[in-house]
């Protein structure tokens, strides 16, 4: 959801500044996968420490 707001954020962004929107989206979109691959792997780090401790 939070990923999903920051796509928007930044396509808003690029339309105020007006730019060109599809690079805008792409880079959005970029994000949220980056954004998504930090989230699962910190969960996946944090769940391991979980059961070492």
């Amino acid at each position: 959801m939070i990923e999903a707001a920051l796509a928007l954020d930044i396509f808003l962004i690029a339309c105020l500044f007006g730019e060109d929107p599809k690079f805008w989206a792409l880079l959005g979109r970029l994000g949220v996968v980056v954004v998504s691959a930090l989230t699962a792997l910190g969960r996946s780090k944090l769940r391991r420490a979980w059961w070492a401790y």
